[in-house]
């Protein structure tokens, strides 16, 4: 480890820094509500305010990252302790521990101009490990919003080791933070590891939703190469079996299982759930009964290639051409009545929570490995088939 100090030490000791205050607010709060257990004798050493020299004062120039190290285990188990000790002697008081989070965070408050540089914010603010440990996953980042998932828990060792869970530490966490937020225009939240800092008052827009449209728009691109290969059949080409069996697969794996399964699973359930019988005939009566129309279409145009193969007749070329071009037609209507009606309707209508939750449903369906292979070969397979048959992002 080198001896000398660089910015990521003083980056990190700050962070230390501020872990400690919140440890030290807590204290004085709990010492001005007379919370006897902060008089214990075990306590002795922990609500004493601790003393941060100036970093190059006081660190182990030969270790400097080990001894980092060590100071921040050192806070969050000194934390760990008075907070643990101050809920066993009444648990009642997690109001009051919430409350002088939120006092101290108000007096580290900081002005930000967008929620990027919040979590810019909060990121050189929060303990979460070294940098290597890359504890955050950031899923969503717009000058509105910024979501991240929390994939590592680096604080439960300082709780375990007292025999408790850390959710009040993440408690406490999101009361701090709150009040370092206050008066930016800008809220925190953290779900069980899903957390999000949007723009406050402020309806958004869905990413679930994006993503969906986003999708649409590569399966109106494949619709596009089935509609010039079904004319090029009308115009005497020769049916590819081998290319329509890999469009067929897309369709079957890209469109339904990755796409529809999204609706069918995140978005359609929760809308049914929330937004009453008007959600209920549009999802169940209109889109599921599409979605389904939509799978026999490519099921019979299937059945169709396989007989063509075996015995090429007109009726069978036929039959292909028909269903194809069925499954095309229905769903280019579709995914208008989606985007125009049902996305609009969600975004409208669904409250806050709920489309953080369906968000949050959508970003795990998305990181799974099945969706990540899915999209990486069907949309290298989708670039194929635009680039040969003349299809355009545009169109």
């Amino acid at each position: 480890m080198s001896k000398f100090l660089g910015p990521i030490h003083f980056w990190l000791y700050r962070k230390i820094q501020l872990q400690e205050g919140l440890t030290d607010a807590i204290v004085a709060y709990g010492k001005e509500n007379n919370w006897n257990v902060l008089s214990d004798s075990a306590l002795a050493d922990d609500v004493k305010p601790v003393e941060m020299p100036e970093l190059d004062a006081v660190v182990d120039g030969a270790n400097i990252h080990g001894w980092l190290q060590a100071r921040i285990g050192s806070a969050e188990d000194r934390s760990a302790r008075i907070v643990t000790a101050v809920l066993s002697e009444d648990a009642s008081r997690i109001d009051g521990l919430k409350q002088a989070a939120k006092a101290f965070g108000q007096q580290n408050k900081a002005e930000v101009k967008d929620a990027e540089e919040a979590y810019q914010l909060l990121n050189d603010s929060l303990l979460d490990g070294m940098p290597c440990d890359n504890v955050n996953q950031l899923t969503e980042k717009s000058a509105d919003r910024v979501c991240w998932t929390r994939v590592m828990d680096v604080h439960g060792g300082s709780y375990s080791a007292l025999g408790k869970d850390d959710a009040v530490y993440y408690a406490l966490r999101e009361a701090m933070v709150s009040g370092i937020l206050e008066g930016t225009g800008y809220t925190y939240s953290d779900k069980d590891g899903n957390c999000v800092i949007k723009k406050a008052d402020v309806r958004l827009g869905m990413y679930a939703v994006d993503v969906m449209m986003e999708e649409h728009k590569n399966i109106h691109h494949m619709l596009l190469v089935v509609d010039k290969i079904c004319c090029g059949i009308l115009e005497g080409a020769a049916i590819d079996s081998d290319e329509l069996r890999k469009i067929i697969d897309f369709i079957r794996k890209y469109g339904d299982r990755h796409h529809h399964g999204k609706e069918e699973k995140c978005l359609f359930p929760r809308m049914i759930s929330d937004l009453g019988v008007v959600a209920d005939n549009l999802i169940t009566h209109g889109m599921l009964v599409e979605h389904d129309l939509g799978r026999d279409h490519i099921r019979e145009a299937e059945e169709a290639l396989n007989l063509y193969e075996q015995e090429p007749k007109t009726e069978h070329k036929l039959q292909l051409l028909t269903n194809l071009m069925g499954y095309a037609n229905l769903l280019q209507r579709h995914i208008e009545k989606e985007n125009n009606v049902v996305f609009t309707f969600a975004n409208d209508r669904l409250d806050e929570a709920a489309k953080e939750e369906v968000n949050q449903q959508c970003r795990d369906f998305e990181k799974s490995p099945q969706a990540m292979i899915t999209r990486e070969l069907h949309l290298s397979f989708l670039k194929r088939m635009m680039e040969k048959y003349g299809i355009s992002e545009d169109d």
